[in-house]
């Protein structure tokens, strides 16, 4: 027996179809989790229903698949053709394994699969149980840029990023333009968050840190530091 839950999360009645709880941004997906139905937990003893910790797995997958990210982007598919691929490879299973682990960095050429094994890294993490987002600069810097002039709207899509247990931001500083002094105050503002709070994070870029250290001043190596640290 299914049952279904509103967006605001209290049951309505059962249903002989099984069903996820609908998710924050009203995407849903049928739910195979053997310990729960449709995505909630029951106790049958009170009566009361809460959401079972699937629907964060299932609410991640849905930010990689919105953020774009291939399905094929795993481990098993990044090539490793080359000794430096074989090493990148190596080091990503590693940030994985290691539960301590906080940052993972990957800067070069356009090419390089960057985004392939960041990708890879992200969905290992997803069985983590914890709340993933993803950043693809190109877009999500020039969305928050335009709403600097609403700072509720600002913050409150800033917090996001800032608050999530794990963030993946691809392509950093990765523009049609030259690198404004506003992407560098957007990237200073949730590397230097996510550094004071000790969140797990993963970066790609066509850059590495020796460019970004030497660009604008003192901001860019405050970033590079934070990074490398």
């Amino acid at each position: 027996m299914g049952i279904t839950i509103k967006r605001n999360g209290s049951p309505e009645s059962p249903t002989s179809e099984k069903k996820c709880a609908f998710l924050d941004n009203g995407f849903c997906k049928e739910c195979n989790c053997s310990r729960c139905t449709g995505g909630v937990i029951i106790n049958h003893e009170t009566g009361r229903a809460r959401e079972c910790g699937c629907m964060t797995e299932a609410r991640n997958i849905h930010r990689i698949t919105a953020a774009g990210l291939p399905d094929e982007y795993t481990f098993d598919s990044y090539k490793t053709t080359n000794e430096w691929q074989r090493i990148v490879k190596t080091k990503a299973r590693a940030f994985v394994a290691d539960k301590g682990g906080k940052w993972f960095f990957i800067g070069g050429q356009s090419g390089g699969g960057k985004t392939h094994i960041c990708s890879a890294i992200v969905r290992e993490l997803i069985r983590s149980g914890k709340s993933i987002q993803v950043f693809r600069w190109a877009d999500a810097a020039d969305r928050l840029k335009g709403y600097k002039n609403d700072s509720d709207r600002y913050d409150k899509e800033l917090r996001k990023f800032l608050d999530a247990d794990i963030l993946f931001i691809d392509d950093l500083f990765k523009t049609k333009k030259e690198v404004s002094d506003a992407d560098i105050g957007l990237a200073m503002q949730i590397i230097d968050d996510r550094y004071n709070k000790h969140r797990v994070t993963i970066i790609s870029t066509e850059r590495m840190l020796d460019d970004i250290r030497r660009a604008h001043d003192f901001e860019g190596e405050a970033i590079a530091s934070r990074i490398m640290m």
